[in-house]
């Protein structure tokens, strides 16, 4: 987003370079407590799926353990991908 001078800043403009796209990595990012909230139940759920695993260590339960690590992993790529969007007014 650019500042128009006024101090209100302008909807972001699609553009073709893939690179306007990207964040300002220089630029101090910060992490709210609903993303580290949802990274702490991730970690609780892949550690509750390898206990799973432990208990049931064959191929079924290794093709069980895949799956479900299949569905989390969508599930957090289809949020991180919806949390990274530029938000277009």
């Amino acid at each position: 987003m650019t500042s128009n001078g006024e101090g209100e800043s302008e909807a972001p403009v699609a553009t073709s370079d893939p690179a306007a796209l990207l964040r300002d990595h220089r630029a101090r990012q910060q992490v709210g407590y609903v993303e580290l909230f949802l990274d702490v139940v991730y970690v609780f759920v892949l550690t509750r799926l390898t206990a799973v695993l432990a208990d049931d260590l064959s191929w079924r339960g290794a093709y069980e353990l895949l799956l479900l690590f299949l569905a989390m992993w969508w599930i957090w790529y289809r949020i991180v991908a919806k949390s990274r969007l530029p938000s277009i007014v």
